[in-house]
């Protein structure tokens, strides 16, 4: 069986905020930087008849997608999604206390890349372990796939509004990205996933493009939910 394309899911990082969980929680910065993002879209809608934007319920998630939706003309309502929501805080003073410790000592690069490497993110007494995010994000992936495969109607394209502890993973694996030459996923930067059925039960084919670098050929068990 020849591929078949699917569908296109794309997830991006929501703009620059001061966490203050009030509606758009983005900074002047943040609102500039997803503007930037959203023309960048731009080109999709030219192909894709069905297209819709999707948010994580946090704040700063809803505020960057509403700034997308109105520099892509997006009528219609943003669907929200709790599953893409960032990791869940259990000790608020902690966890306030854990980031202004990497903060403090390199900005919020330092507390990206300590995010994948501080064992507190993974203990699982401060926040939401760091496993179990990437597991709920691969669950709705898996879901996403499902999804697409019941209803292969028009191409479709879905824009996701998300955080970083919940994709940055994808880029980190599959780019190999290094930390003492390469940056971490950045506010407002994208992730471009097409989806291909190769007529293997329970497998699809990923083609993922991030910072203008294409990797082809990485499959997606949507039933044990790994990317391979």
């Amino acid at each position: 069986m020849a591929r078949r394309f699917l569908g296109l899911v794309i997830f991006l990082r929501h703009g620059q905020t001061e966490y203050t969980d009030v509606f758009p929680d983005l900074t002047k910065e943040g609102i500039e930087t997803i503007a930037k993002s959203a023309e960048l879209l731009k080109p999709f809608l030219n192909y894709y008849q069905n297209v819709v934007i999707i948010a994580s319920p946090m704040a700063r998630a809803q505020g960057s997608a509403a700034v997308i939706a109105k520099v892509l003309g997006y009528k219609n309502k943003i669907r929200l999604e709790p599953t893409i929501q960032g990791a869940i805080i259990k000790d608020r003073q902690e966890a306030r206390a854990l980031f202004y410790e990497h903060v403090s000592n390199g900005g919020i690069r330092a507390l990206s890349v300590a995010y994948g490497t501080d064992p507190r993110y993974e203990d699982g007494k401060v926040i939401e372990p760091r496993s179990e995010v990437r597991k709920r994000f691969l669950g709705y992936l898996a879901k996403l796939v499902r999804r697409l495969f019941i209803n292969p109607n028009l191409p479709l394209c879905l824009i996701h509004v998300s955080h970083y502890e919940n994709i940055y993973h994808i880029v980190e694996s599959l780019f190999n990205l290094d930390y003492q030459k390469d940056e971490p996923l950045g506010y407002g930067e994208i992730i471009v996933i097409s989806i291909y059925d190769i007529g293997i039960e329970n497998v699809v084919e990923l083609e993922v493009t991030f910072r203008e670098k294409t990797i082809r050929k990485k499959f997606f068990d949507y039933k044990d939910q790994e990317i391979r």
